[in-house]
């Protein structure tokens, strides 16, 4: 939505009489990249979704390319479908900084700065409060209306000795992430290219789902109650990162890792049956506490499944992608043996996540010592199952 916000910005100034800096800039006929998943919809569908087959970035790929007509049946006679497509890979591909919202910013001149293998410079966003939007700068949604701070500018900072007569260049993202790099700007650093590059990966669910969750509403408050909406939420996991079984103690959310976060998610999600005890009053102040210990059997059984289930997706669709790719005929060669190494490397992360939590659904089919929380609860509140169990 941000992007597409930017994006009819964009087009308005580009149809007014007036000049402005920004209907010079589009007037000297900047594009974004041919291969920039949003133009390739439109000239070269196989290529499209060969890139969505690619990562795990590919379902919003996908959504943003379904999104196109949508807009432009919004829009009437104010731009053609092809034309859309060429705003909205624009200012994707040419925004390459965020504000502390993750909103996207556009800035007049900062689109010049090409990612580099040895980045020299950062870009950083300047606040002022109470001021005005610098006259280069868009910024569109997100952000707290109570806030006084306003963007002014982006300035450039080093990250190194910078010699005279150097090229400045920066990382695009602070992470290896190829499939990212497919999805706003149509192309993968070589850096993350070869055997031994890094790469990162991104998975996403919701605490809960209206269609399939009984008890979606329940949920719904109680996340609200702790400022968090139902949307699904992106884990993203490097190929450094160390995986370890999930944690079953409490801490603070904030402070888990990402496999841990997910795993706090899941279960939440997953409550239902004879756990939905814990959505009553009685243990609802607690919900999200309680989703930092293994809830039940049941439950974390499920949380294994949900995630195995899930990278056999991706595993299953970079398969596909592979075959597809020997019948593909397109003029982007290079794009298409970047996404066979961006395949490569995702499918080595999925596969090391997928083997943690086959190990954690064996060891919870298998052990049955392990203590859940639900049985520790139900033991407080009838004391007399403690010699059924251990008599």
């Amino acid at each position: 939505e941000d992007f597409g916000a930017l994006a009819f910005q964009l087009l308005k100034l580009t149809r007014l009489e007036d000049a402005s800096p920004w209907k010079l800039w589009w007037s000297t006929g900047v594009k974004a990249p041919e291969t920039h998943p949003l133009k390739l919809v439109l000239s070269d569908t196989g290529l499209a979704q060969l890139l969505w087959g690619s990562t795990t970035c590919g379902g919003r790929m996908s959504a943003s390319a379904l999104k196109l007509r949508d807009d432009v049946d919004l829009l009437g006679d104010g731009a053609t479908l092809e034309e859309w497509a060429e705003f909205m890979a624009l200012v994707m591909s040419r925004s390459i900084v965020s504000d502390e919202n993750g909103t996207p910013l556009l800035v007049l001149g900062l689109d010049l700065l090409q990612d580099g293998e040895d980045a020299n410079v950062k870009a950083q966003v300047i606040y002022e409060g109470g001021g005005k939007d610098g006259p280069f700068v868009f910024r569109f949604g997100g952000g707290d209306g109570t806030k006084k701070k306003k963007v002014v500018g982006v300035e450039l900072v080093t990250t190194r000795y910078i010699a005279a007569g150097d090229e400045l260049t920066c990382n695009y993202f602070d992470q290896p992430h190829a499939g990212k790099y497919l999805e706003r700007y149509g192309f993968v650093p070589n850096r993350l290219r070869g055997p031994l590059a890094p790469g990162c990966i991104d998975l996403a669910f919701a605490p809960t789902d209206e269609e399939e969750d009984y008890q979606y509403y329940t949920k719904e408050q109680a996340l609200e109650d702790l400022g968090l909406t139902t949307d699904p939420m992106i884990f993203t996991y490097s190929s450094d990162d160390t995986f370890g079984p999930p944690d079953s103690n409490q801490g603070d959310y904030d402070k888990k890792t990402t496999l841990d976060k997910m795993t706090h998610i899941l279960r939440m999600r997953l409550i239902d049956g004879a756990d939905a005890f814990l959505l009553d009053s009685v243990y609802i102040e607690q919900l999200w506490t309680n989703c930092c210990y293994r809830i039940s059997k049941d439950n974390e059984l499920g949380v294994c499944k949900a995630v195995m289930s899930e990278c056999d997706q991706f595993l299953e669709r970079f398969k596909s992608a592979a075959e597809d790719e020997e019948e593909l005929s397109t003029e982007h060669v290079d794009i298409v043996s970047r996404c066979a190494d961006t395949r490569r490397v995702e499918s080595e992360i999925i596969m090391r996540i997928r083997d943690v939590f086959a190990q954690e659904l064996r060891d919870t089919i298998v052990d049955d010592k392990r203590p859940y929380w639900v049985d520790r609860a139900l033991i407080e509140l009838f004391p007399a199952r403690k010699y059924v169990q251990n008599p």
